[in-house]
């Protein structure tokens, strides 16, 4: 099996199989599909969205700028590692560990009642 690039995938966004389902804009470019292989892709624009891939276990973000906007003291975290908000100098290190041990699914149960 061959997995398609993003900018292979881009060619084709517009056309949707015949069981994918999904919603377009009838006038801009702008779209959210679920494909026959079970990725999803959020569109605005040509070249401007997020494609969640099942397959490969990936998410592509596809953009001119990426940015992120979060509290200082909950940051942005790969694994064990926090981005430093602290470092200003290019010299500083760009991650800290983490020390906390909280779970990504901590409060979960909250959205998860039934009620």
């Amino acid at each position: 099996m061959t997995f398609k690039i993003p900018i292979e995938i881009i060619d084709q966004q517009k056309y949707f199989g015949h069981r994918e389902v999904g919603l377009t804009h009838p006038d801009l470019f702008s779209f959210i599909r679920l494909t026959d292989t079970g990725e999803i892709h959020l569109m605005v624009d040509d070249g401007v969205g997020i494609i969640i891939n099942k397959i490969q276990r990936t998410i592509v973000l596809m953009a001119d700028q990426v940015k992120f906007f979060t509290k200082e003291d909950e940051g942005l975290k790969w694994n064990t590692l926090a981005f430093n908000h602290k470092a200003t100098k290019y010299n500083e290190p760009a991650f800290t560990y983490v020390k906390e041990n909280r779970s990504l699914y901590d409060g979960i149960d909250y959205y998860m009642d039934g009620d």
